[in-house]
């Protein structure tokens, strides 16, 4: 099979994609602490969209092409975090990495078709990894009174050190409650 463009349609296709998959895990509590960790494998197959796509996808105003012969998205992923929480203040801070063996997404092309990008799923290894923590005040003289701030980032990258597209941007939110 050639590579599909917006000219060309996409054949009717029939596929099968069976894998295995599991996890293990660590938890330890020592008074008001707690670490995890965890260590898993996942996977998923390509959607309909990502398959079979061959047209304009209104909601972004972007020509989609899909590609049928996408192998299993395999993961091995990874992840620790320590938490404390006390009467008065509670703390958090986790940081993950996904190992992706075949990880679809979405790359424009640089072409247009009837004035439209063209963007194309495609798979290549990829590794997702990122953090998050969190930071808590419950004040003692009004206990009603909370302040907390979060942080989160995550980093795409393909295995050749190209950022992926779509990924979101660190977050950093304060709430006085």
């Amino acid at each position: 099979p050639g590579v599909n463009t917006p000219d060309k349609s996409i054949d009717p296709f029939n596929k099968t994609l069976p894998s295995l998959n599991g996890s293990v895990g660590f938890a330890w509590n020592p008074t008001s602490w707690n670490l995890k960790t965890n260590v898993g494998t996942g996977f998923r197959s390509g959607n309909l969209a990502e398959l079979s796509s061959d047209g304009l996808h209104e909601g972004t105003l972007r020509y989609e092409v899909g590609d049928p012969d996408l192998k299993i998205e395999q993961n091995i992923n990874s992840e620790i975090s320590i938490n404390y929480t006390s009467r008065y203040f509670q703390f958090s801070v986790a940081g993950y990495l996904n190992h992706f063996l075949n990880y679809i997404y979405l790359t424009p092309t640089g072409t247009q078709y009837l004035g439209f990008d063209v963007f194309r799923y495609e798979q290549f290894d990829a590794n997702l990894y990122g953090s998050e923590s969190m930071l808590a005040v419950n004040f003692p003289f009004y206990e009603r009174l909370r302040f907390e701030t979060n942080f989160s980032i995550v980093t795409g990258k393909l295995s050749d050190g190209t950022y992926l597209p779509f990924i979101p941007p660190a977050k950093w939110t304060q709430q006085l409650q």
